[in-house]
């Protein structure tokens, strides 16, 4: 008894010193990480971080954070919250230094943090004039901060600089500047995106950089003006250091003068492209009865300059302004006045006139000259070689500024959008076909699929009273063997208004004497109406699809519904068989569905 009694003691002291072990094992995961670092003139800054944690196991009494500033003096203001639980509040946090330079952040909390995503947030004070952070580098004034070391890579960081007001605005580095080692950071690398809010007193400059490695302390860099500390400000700067200050805090004049010059011709470029894109694109109308009109209910003259304008003012704001949201207003603008559509015109009454068959040759014959305006016209052949070569230059652009600056390579891209709708607006196949022409293409194809299948057809012309160009195009199909009554079947286009322009779709006109055999032979649901002459009565027929094959199988049925049977073979000898039938053959289905 006494032997179970002790081993049952010692279990449960094993027990006892595993389990605080057990409760203490503790896994922690950076997140997030902000920091505010406020500058003042004399060089000393309140730096003030937040670091966002998930946590797994507990309970967590302290965390250390390393890689902060050497001369780091912790203020008493530091706290902790946790995001996932709203009735967590505010537990403050004791920060000391450590031998090492670290901050240790102890948690004013019995029971520690549990598993769950927290905030931390700390803050000190440091001076970064005195450790070199804040010196000038060759023609400017450069302010560095390095970041923590965290264990764990983060997705984003966030710097928000607030430097004292100066006469020009902090701004980030070139790329590609270096102004010297500082504890060997220069050679982190990563992308910054900027964003300047100036008030009164202070100049507040956001950073974000969209990802930090594992244990990399990311070193922040700006560019700042003389005037914004007082060791810089006294003394003065020589005539080569400020103008080169001036170059990259503001403009120099001659890179004004370029940016300036640069956006004049490209805006007269354009508008003179918006101006010579109308003026083919009218005469082009005007050819085939259209009348032209612009998404900008303006005249020529003030739409093109009011392009040419916004395309200038784009350039001007990407560059000397670096407002990317306004130049993709102003290139919006400039779009909007090179759309171009057209309106088709009025249809003419058409007068008298006789139809006449055609040799194939004379009826396929491009007889319409080539449209004004056809250079500007990316439906083309030639308007999309030059939009092509046009679009092959802004690319290369892109890539030979791209070694320098890609914010300006991708605004390179961005112009080159203009281009767009000057091409593939306003094109041929908005504007209504010429008479006689449209159907050419589709009618040969149709007439060769005829022929596949043993029929034959002609084409037939429409003349005018007086003319000598056809107006209308037909194919007119000659059924051997046809029931008594069939006049004729012609295959016609008619106009439509498609994805790419205006489309030829065909249809069929059957035409037969009333009364008679062929007349019976059709159903009965068909609709007729009169034709050209009094006995004659028209039905129009229209493939499921506007399609080539189908307008074939549609007047081959036909063809097949009105063709009389052939007779059978004679012999000399009578059959013993059945005896003879006056009962009509077996027809296949009409193909009136098509209607």
């Amino acid at each position: 008894m006494r032997r179970h009694l002790a081993a049952l003691l010692a279990a449960a002291a094993l027990l006892a010193a595993v389990a605080p072990a057990r409760a203490a094992w503790v896994e922690t995961r950076p997140t997030a990480h902000a920091a505010v670092v406020d500058v003042e003139r004399n060089g000393t800054a309140t730096v003030t971080q937040e670091l966002g944690i998930r946590l797994r196991g507990g309970p967590l009494a302290e965390l250390t954070v390393a890689g902060v500033d050497g001369d780091a003096e912790p203020l008493p203001d530091a706290t902790v919250i946790c995001t996932d639980d709203a009735k967590f509040g505010t537990v403050p946090l004791s920060v000391t230094r450590e031998p090492d330079g670290s901050l240790k952040l102890n948690i004013e909390r019995e029971r520690g943090l549990r598993t769950g995503s927290y905030v931390f947030r700390f803050s000190y004070r440091t001076h970064l004039l005195q450790r070199e952070l804040i010196r000038r580098v060759g023609s400017h004034v450069e302010l560095r901060w390095v970041g923590p070391r965290l264990d764990d890579g983060l997705d984003s960081a966030r710097v928000t600089f607030r430097i004292p007001e100066a006469s020009a605005a902090p701004m980030l580095p070139s790329p590609g500047a270096s102004g010297g080692a500082v504890n060997e950071l220069d050679e982190l690398g990563g992308v910054f995106v900027g964003n300047l809010r100036r008030a009164p007193g202070k100049d507040e400059l956001e950073i974000v950089r969209p990802h930090v490695a594992r244990g990399e302390p990311a070193l922040w860099r700006v560019w700042v003006a003389d005037s914004a500390f007082e060791a810089f400000s006294a003394a003065p700067a020589t005539k080569t250091q400020a103008l080169l200050t001036t170059r990259e805090l503001g403009e120099a004049p001659r890179e004004r003068l370029a940016w300036l010059s640069g956006a004049l011709l490209g805006g007269l470029a354009f508008g003179a492209l918006l101006l010579a894109k109308w003026r083919g694109f009218s005469a082009a109308a005007e050819l085939r009865g259209a009348e032209p009109r612009a998404l900008v209910p303006l005249s020529p003259g003030v739409r093109a300059a009011l392009g040419g304008v916004l395309l200038a003012l784009a350039v001007i704001a990407g560059g000397p302004w670096d407002e990317p949201t306004g130049v993709g207003v102003l290139l919006l603008g400039a779009m909007a006045c090179a759309v171009l559509h057209a309106r088709p015109g009025r249809p003419q009454p058409r007068g008298p006139g006789q139809w006449l068959p055609l040799s194939e040759s004379d009826a396929f014959a491009r007889a319409h000259a080539a449209l004004p305006g056809r250079y500007l016209d990316g439906t083309t052949l030639r308007g999309a070689a030059v939009l092509g070569a046009l679009l092959a230059g802004a690319v290369t652009l892109h890539f030979v500024e791209r070694r320098t600056s890609p914010y300006r390579a991708v605004e390179l891209l961005l112009l080159a959008s203009v281009l767009l709708p000057v091409f593939l607006t306003g094109s041929a196949r908005e504007l209504p076909l010429p008479p006689g022409s449209d159907a050419q293409g589709l009618l040969r194809r149709v007439l060769h699929g005829l022929r596949r299948r043993s029929l034959r057809a002609v084409p037939l012309a429409r003349l005018p009273q007086g003319g000598s160009t056809a107006d209308e195009l037909r194919l007119l199909v000659q059924a051997r063997g046809a029931l008594s009554g069939l006049m004729a079947v012609e295959i016609g286009t008619d106009h439509a208004l498609g994805v790419g322009g205006i489309v030829a779709e065909p249809y069929v006109l059957l035409r037969v004497r009333e009364g008679s055999p062929c007349a019976a032979a059709l159903p009965a649901q068909l609709s007729f109406q009169r034709g050209r002459k009094v006995e004659e009565r028209v039905a129009v027929l229209r493939p499921k699809l506007p399609t080539v094959a189908e307008t074939v199988s549609l007047v081959s049925e036909l063809c097949d519904l009105l063709t009389q049977p052939a007779a059978p073979p004679t012999s000399a000898r009578s059959s013993a068989g059945k005896a003879a039938s006056a009962r009509k053959p077996a027809r296949r289905a009409s193909p009136a569905h098509a209607m």
